[in-house]
């Protein structure tokens, strides 16, 4: 006997992660002064992902791009900060801090929002090779790295830090 399965499991599921931060995302918006900061969806395409971003006013703000795959309800969601601070987080949250996936969202993206990011960055052009990014949260630093292998190791890379400043003021 076989087990017909709906075919939009995984669909349905990742459009409600999509919403659900959708929502969220809106709500912090929501509590900033207005024109302070843009949100803008790009939909699912070649890359297979909707991306989700936030794009503060002040240029010397942190943007915040959601990656929500098409398996988010399985494998859970992916926030990169600034330059390229990844944080991945489950769909259970708890990775970061001891909360849920939505206020472990919440919470990082609040961090971001009130300036309180700062990256490492090694750069070969415009392309990002490595990045060493740490965030408060609750008064707790955390630190992420992410890093590329490239096949040209010996061309010329630029070190940067950053320390990115709040959106609007909040902080």
């Amino acid at each position: 006997m076989a087990l017909a399965l709906p075919m939009r499991l995984t669909p349905i599921a990742h459009d409600q992660v999509l919403e659900s931060l959708t929502v969220l995302l809106r709500d912090l918006m929501a509590r900033l002064p207005e024109r302070c900061v843009t949100m803008e969806l790009i939909p699912e395409g070649d890359h297979r992902a909707a991306i989700l971003k936030l794009l503060p006013a002040n240029p010397n703000a942190a943007s915040i791009r959601i990656i929500v795959p098409p398996n988010a309800k399985e494998k859970g969601i992916t926030i990169v900060a600034g330059t390229g601070s990844f944080f991945e987080i489950p769909i259970e949250g708890g990775r970061y801090t001891s909360f849920s996936f939505p206020e472990e969202v919440r919470s990082i993206c609040l961090a971001v929002i009130a300036g309180k990011l700062e990256e490492s960055v090694t750069l070969q052009g415009d392309k990002v090779l490595r990045s060493r990014g740490t965030i408060t949260l609750d008064g707790k630093s955390i630190t992420v790295r992410w890093r590329q292998l490239t096949l040209r190791p010996f061309r010329r890379k630029e070190e940067k830090r950053l320390k990115y400043e709040p959106y609007c003021g909040v902080s």
